[in-house]
């Protein structure tokens, strides 16, 4: 890429990959992600297939189907999301966007790509572009020019990836274990005879609200010293805040699905290494299945 060249408009995700929405093949290969996460058809929404809190499941359900749509096998697997998006911009200093006034800098990137790209642009398309044009610009400064000290660049992308804001995978055994070393490998570990607690939470509604919710989670448990089994209680508490009104149908609407503007619809996975003796929702025994 020529980085004085302007991109031009983002194709659709058909006119980049047809195989991949025209001929959608089963991700057989990853028959736990598949039955988890397969009512979502990640192999045809390429875009949302960042569904498991092991990253590496994700890189490599990615990995799959662009090598399904390109014939082409990737050498690894980045992905960035707002926050570590703007632990970028601090390296690369503010860049220009179009539908942004001025360039736009880390202190405001994390806001803008969470909630006010969907109100600056006149079509998703003319938004689409913007964004591309943006990760280009970043790509291109940091390939283009003198980089910070190893030091300054682990200041500031050390807190983002201990968050799991950023992560790296590659096929290559010893790549991925010095990403594992880094702490940047997203790989959802549990050690041996250790607890663990994930919750997880996928978009079901087709808008942005996610950054409306608010979320508590709370884990009382009691260990009995004497025959080492521990009892536990997740409780999760989630408060949808959108507004109903006064935001782009992106962002409060639900592409023709029919909720009423503001809707959360929450497909909540939570993740613990101890067996499951119950769920509730509301009170209510529940819910779906339970993977131990």
């Amino acid at each position: 890429h020529d980085p004085g060249e302007r991109p031009g408009p983002v194709p659709s995700e058909q006119e980049r990959h047809p195989r991949l929405v025209e001929q959608p093949v089963p991700l057989v290969e990853v028959p736990e992600y598949l039955d988890r996460y397969g009512e979502f058809l990640p192999e045809i929404h390429f875009q949302d297939l960042t569904y498991s809190p092991d990253f590496p499941t994700d890189a490599r359900v990615a990995t799959i189907l662009y090598e399904r749509a390109t014939g082409v096998r990737p050498n690894g697997v980045i992905v960035l999301d707002p926050v570590s998006m703007a632990a970028l911009l601090r390296l690369t200093g503010p860049v220009a966007i179009d539908g942004y006034p001025g360039p736009l800098g880390a202190d405001a990137a994390t806001d803008f790509f969470l909630r006010g790209q969907y109100g600056a642009y006149a079509s998703e398309a003319d938004r689409e572009e913007a964004l591309a044009a943006t990760a280009l610009a970043v790509v291109d400064h940091l390939a283009t020019n003198r980089l910070p000290s190893p030091l300054t660049i682990a200041e500031v992308l050390g807190p983002p990836a201990r968050e799991r804001h950023l992560a790296i995978w590659s096929p290559a055994s010893r790549e991925a274990a010095l990403w594992q070393d880094l702490g940047v490998s997203g790989a959802f570990v549990v050690a041996p005879g250790e607890d663990v607690l994930s919750v997880v939470a996928q978009n079901a509604a087709n808008n942005k609200s996610d950054p409306y919710l608010v979320r508590s989670v709370t884990y009382d448990v009691t260990p009995d010293p004497a025959t080492g089994r521990v009892k536990g209680t997740i409780t999760v508490e989630v408060r949808n805040t959108t507004p109903t009104s006064g935001l782009p149908d992106a962002v409060i609407g639900s592409n023709d699905r029919g909720y009423p503007p503001g809707t959360s619809v929450l497909y909540l996975s939570v993740y613990t290494g101890l067996p499951v003796t119950a769920a509730r929702l509301d009170g209510r025994e529940e819910i779906g299945r339970a993977h131990v």
